[in-house]
């Protein structure tokens, strides 16, 4: 682990053990009630910070013997899930998938990046564990990631620790930085605002800059790109609805396609 990765890592579990004192004021003796949410979402392909991780489906080899997805990949993927708030406010705990629903054969020893290797290398399954809290400086976040690949070994699962910051400006800016052994460092920065054009209906385009994989042991590679998210919101009651769109401009020398984008829609259940 260089050393950024450990004063990133130092600094989150610092600020993890901190973040009550910075907390807003609460009875020791209150407690918020649990409540659980579930959703899933349908999604053209699935991109994991800017990387499609069902081009197993999409992508073509070309003369060269290179594996090149298309600018609009279509590998739909289904990802279901479910949040957990518990009777501590601000700590909740979620479990989320995705499974990509084309192309699924797998091999008998699925190669890292092996495009071959059939999409279900590419089914995920994340736990996380995460606290929020608000103040007049901002709205803050900590989060413990278990990531999990079931069907592709040479990846196996990992562990990533995360912190957010959101300033109480216009814009909203966000700076997001995590560090985990395998995926190394990962920023971000973005900006966003919402637009409620009723009690029930939304729309919050976001901007972001990311780089990430900085020092990654793993066959992932090292990138940065842009990403503009779309997103429309429809509120009844419990229920939510969404509909979205994301591009992907990747600013990594030689990336082939540089742009991508996807779309997506959801709905979720809360009580």
């Amino acid at each position: 682990m260089t050393k950024t990765q450990k004063f990133v890592t130092g600094l989150a579990l610092a600020a993890l053990f901190a973040a009550p004192s910075f907390a807003q004021e609460k009875a020791a003796t209150e407690s918020e009630p649990v409540g659980i949410t579930v959703y899933t979402d349908a999604v053209s392909g699935y991109f994991f910070r800017g990387f499609h991780a069902g081009n197993g489906a999409s992508a073509e080899i070309n003369k060269d013997g290179k594996a090149v997805d298309s600018a609009f990949p279509i590998a739909p993927a289904i990802q279901p899930g479910v949040t957990v708030s518990t009777p501590i406010e601000g700590l909740w705990i979620d479990v989320w998938s995705s499974f990509v629903t084309t192309g699924r054969k797998v091999t008998d020893a699925p190669k890292e990046g092996d495009v071959n290797g059939g999409t279900a290398t590419a089914d995920e399954v994340d736990l996380t564990i995460g606290y929020d809290f608000s103040n007049a400086a901002g709205d803050f976040g900590f989060k413990v990631y278990q990531y999990a690949y079931p069907n592709n070994p040479p990846y196996g699962s990992d562990v990533e620790i995360a912190m957010s910051y959101t300033a109480p400006v216009l814009l909203s800016p966000k700076f997001v930085v995590s560090n985990s052994p395998t995926l190394g460092l990962f920023y971000s920065f973005g900006i966003s605002h919402e637009f409620a054009f009723s009690e029930s209906f939304a729309f919050a385009p976001a901007f972001m800059f990311f780089d990430n994989n900085v020092g990654a042991k793993s066959a992932v590679p090292e990138q940065s790109y842009l990403e503009l998210d779309i997103p429309f919101t429809i509120t009844a009651g419990s229920m939510s609805y969404r509909i979205y769109g994301k591009g992907f401009y990747n600013l990594t020398e030689d990336a082939d396609p540089a742009l991508q984008a996807m779309v997506g829609i959801g709905a979720s259940l809360s009580f």
